[in-house]
Formats: C-alpha cells, sequence, structure tokens
C-alpha cells in the first residue's frame, strides 16, 4: 500500500468492497499517542489512532468516500517505523457504517446521514507518513 493512504474493506450484499483513500497534503497531527492524518478537500479520507501504551496496539477510526461512504471503528497492531516515519496497519478488524454515494456526486462524509448506513464486519489497512515529534 502506497504512503498516506487508507483503504477499508467490507462485505455487503454478498459482494467485498475496498473504498480506497488518499491523505496526502491534508491535516496531520502525529505525537507519541495520538496520530490523525487527513484530507482537507474531496474525496474524503482519514486515519485516527489512539496508541495504547506499547504503541504497537492501536483503537483506529478510519474513513474513506468512493462509490461508498465508509466509517471504520476497530482494534489491531500496527507498525512504526523510525527509519522513515511511516505508521501502518494491515487488516486491523472492526466494524463500519457504510452509505452508497449517489452516482455522479462528491459528498463531504459529515454531509451525508452515516448513522442511517448499513452497520458491517470490516478491516482497514493503511499506510501514513508521521514524523516523530
Amino acid at each position: 500500500m502506497s504512503v498516506d493512504s487508507v483503504a477499508v474493506t467490507f462485505e455487503l450484499d454478498g459482494k467485498t468492497h475496498t473504498i480506497v483513500g488518499s491523505v496526502a497534503g491534508g491535516l496531520r497531527t502525529c505525537d507519541d499517542r495520538f496520530v490523525t492524518v487527513a484530507t482537507k478537500e474531496f474525496p474524503d479520507a482519514g486515519v485516527q489512532l489512539s496508541l495504547t501504551e506499547d504503541s504497537a496496539r492501536a483503537n483506529v477510526a478510519a474513513w474513506a468516500v468512493g462509490d461508498y461512504a465508509v466509517q471504520f471503528l476497530g482494534e489491531g497492531d500496527i507498525e512504526r517505523s523510525n527509519a522513515d516515519s511511516a505508521v501502518s496497519g494491515s487488516n486491523v478488524s472492526g466494524t463500519a457504517t457504510v452509505r452508497v454515494v449517489p452516482a455522479g456526486t462528491t459528498p463531504r462524509l459529515k454531509d451525508l446521514d452515516m448513522p442511517g448506513g448499513d452497520r458491517v464486519e470490516a478491516t482497514a489497512t493503511f499506510s501514513v507518513e508521521c514524523p516523530a515529534p
């Protein structure tokens, strides 16, 4: 997975979907306990991590908008590479709220009725550049 990207995979109506978003050039805050990387413009995407004490596990929130709008919450192992300042997670398990995005539209996540979406099991994979403070 390329740096500064997030992907959320889920199954809906018997089909597997993966929504991928780029978070390059957006909001970026990083410290030893919290990481937030998100775009400021469409397509809407981001990842937010709350690191546990050993920094090998994190609570993960991720979101992306494509054919579907997806909000993911989960917990899993992450990797933090001091050499290249990358923070990544692969197939972090959790649940997601999913809504179909009407064709030809480019809504922001905040403009959609996400609580009214379908709740499904999902995984998130991400890799973000996050220099140490």
